[in-house]
């Protein structure tokens, strides 16, 4: 072997190492990315569980986000999103209620449909009026006047 064939056997072998370390650090990427996709779908089934009629299209970047930057799992954070809905919702229901309350003429309107009844004007009630006033009844009681 002659002094070219040396040096072009060394470069060969250095060329195969930086390759070899290529495909080394290219596999361990691709193992990290398998672990992650894991991962996201067991969250995924997880959350489907516990919230069976969510999409996986309607959950909101707030979602994502909030899992980034604590480091919960996807099923906390949407549940923590779900309550906060919910409790957004409540308070709006409640303001509605309440501005109906306020309105001249809610309270004394003569169409007994609109009326709520408070817990008195219940229990005086005979079954005749009851079925009448039923759905007003229940609305009665669900916002508690």
């Amino acid at each position: 072997m002659n002094e070219d064939q040396i040096i072009e056997t060394e470069n060969q072998d250095i060329s195969l190492a930086d390759e070899n370390s290529a495909l080394k650090a290219e596999l361990e990427e691709l193992k990290s990315s398998v672990e992650r996709e894991k991962k996201r779908a067991s969250e995924l089934k997880e959350l489907l569980l516990l919230f069976p009629e969510v999409n996986e299209d309607e959950i909101p970047s707030d979602v994502y986000e909030y899992v980034k930057t604590n480091g919960a799992t996807l099923a906390s954070a949407y549940a923590v999103y779900h309550r906060r809905k919910c409790l957004e919702k409540e308070k709006a229901e409640k303001r509605a209620l309440e501005n109906l309350l306020k309105t001249p003429g809610s309270l004394g309107s003569s169409s007994s449909s609109e009326r709520l009844f408070t817990a008195e004007e219940i229990r005086c009630m005979d079954r005749e009026q009851v079925r009448r006033n039923y759905k007003q009844i229940m609305k009665s009681l669900k916002y508690g006047k």
